[in-house]
């Protein structure tokens, strides 16, 4: 079935039919919406995909696997929530025709269930915070998150920059963060 919509706009809900089918996902997403498109994925396909197979820009492909080095941004961890990403093959523009003039890459996704003890919404604000001002010592970017306590609690350095920490260091500070008398749920979407 060729379904003729604009990707962004579909209800897969309704496009996958029942959660009992498990399909697979392999696209060459469109450089320009790649961000947005692998967001509805990860966070509304879980209980009808399976995994993915996709082809990006190789520095998108870069910074989605490499957490805690220079190139990671606030995308590697929302993927590293939902999904564990393997970098596959790296594609040379002489493989399409007309060439681009950057690289590509294939990456697979493999859908994880939720982390455990996490409030997920406060998990993302943290990240988004963080790297909104990346170049900034994690103490002044999450300054209306987080006090000195929380740092020492989740065991972080305060003077670290974003880019260094790892999905686990996040979840850490989320969970350091939270008031003390509030239940948690289980971490959810």
């Amino acid at each position: 079935v060729v379904v003729q919509e604009d990707f962004l706009q579909v209800d897969l809900a309704s496009m996958l039919g029942p959660a009992d089918r498990s399909w697979k996902v392999v696209a060459n997403l469109p450089y320009y919406v790649t961000t947005p498109i692998l967001e509805k994925l990860l966070s509304q396909a879980g209980p009808w995909v399976s995994d993915m197979w996709l082809m990006m820009q190789h520095e998108v492909a870069e910074r989605i696997v490499t957490p805690g080095q220079r190139t990671s941004g606030s995308l590697t961890h929302f993927v590293r929530y939902h999904a564990r990403a393997d970098y596959r093959l790296r594609v040379p523009p002489s493989a399409f025709a007309p060439p681009p003039e950057v690289d590509s890459a294939v990456v697979h996704f493999a859908f994880l269930p939720p982390p455990d003890d996490c409030v997920p919404k406060r998990l993302f604000a943290l990240v988004r915070g963080a790297f909104a001002q990346r170049r900034k010592m994690l103490r002044s970017s999450l300054k209306a998150f987080l006090r000195p306590e929380h740092f020492e609690a989740a065991g972080i350095d305060p003077q670290r920059r974003p880019e260094t920490l790892q999905f686990e260091d996040f979840l850490a500070l989320e969970k350091a963060s939270r008031p003390e008398n509030s239940k948690s749920p289980a971490c959810s979407t």
